[in-house]
């Protein structure tokens, strides 16, 4: 995998400080000008929120470890778990070794 020039890089992170730059001078902005209830309230729904997005992720990343630990991964794919370490190719038979 190739890595991107300094000069994108560069300008990638410019874009992404700036993002935040921006996203705090407006959260201040909007925070100075409202009352110390709704800062609160605020307070409390942002990380009500973040903890019900992350235990959602980490259920959902189980959920997927699990099928695919029990090789179902869904109705699109064609991929099945393999029954035995042999496999038969046209009319002779393969054996699979362990490296």
């Amino acid at each position: 995998m190739q890595r991107a020039p300094l000069v994108r890089r560069a300008v990638i992170l410019f874009v992404a400080i700036l993002g935040w730059v921006l996203f705090f001078y407006w959260w201040r902005k909007v925070a100075l000008e409202s009352t110390a209830t709704a800062a609160s309230v605020a307070v409390v729904v942002l990380l009500v929120v973040g903890i019900v997005v992350f235990y959602s992720t980490v259920l959902w990343i189980r959920h997927n470890l699990k099928l695919a630990k029990r090789g179902k991964r869904g109705f699109s794919t064609r991929w099945v778990r393999p029954g035995s370490s042999s496999t038969r190719t046209w009319s002779r038979s393969a054996i699979r070794t362990t490296a």
